[in-house]
């Protein structure tokens, strides 16, 4: 990952702000936030690569019995 991807996400994070803080005083609100963290980094994700698969994205996200292993599994 470069520079642009972490300010990207950085980005998604910042505008999901509103849903997030919503999130925290009414707990039933919490998978509201995680949709729209999801399909903001989906769409950050597409712009870089043409082929990136948005069904493929949200269903990993979704399913919690998922867990690919990558760099911060130690």
């Amino acid at each position: 990952m470069t520079k642009k991807d972490y300010i990207a996400i950085a980005n998604v994070i910042k505008d999901s702000k509103k849903a997030l803080l919503y999130a925290t005083v009414n707990a039933g609100e919490t998978k509201r936030a995680i949709q729209v963290i999801t399909e903001g980094l989906a769409h950050c994700f597409s712009i870089d690569n043409n082929n990136f698969d948005y069904e493929r994205f949200y269903s990993y996200v979704a399913d919690e019995t998922k867990r690919y292993k990558d760099f911060t599994d130690r």
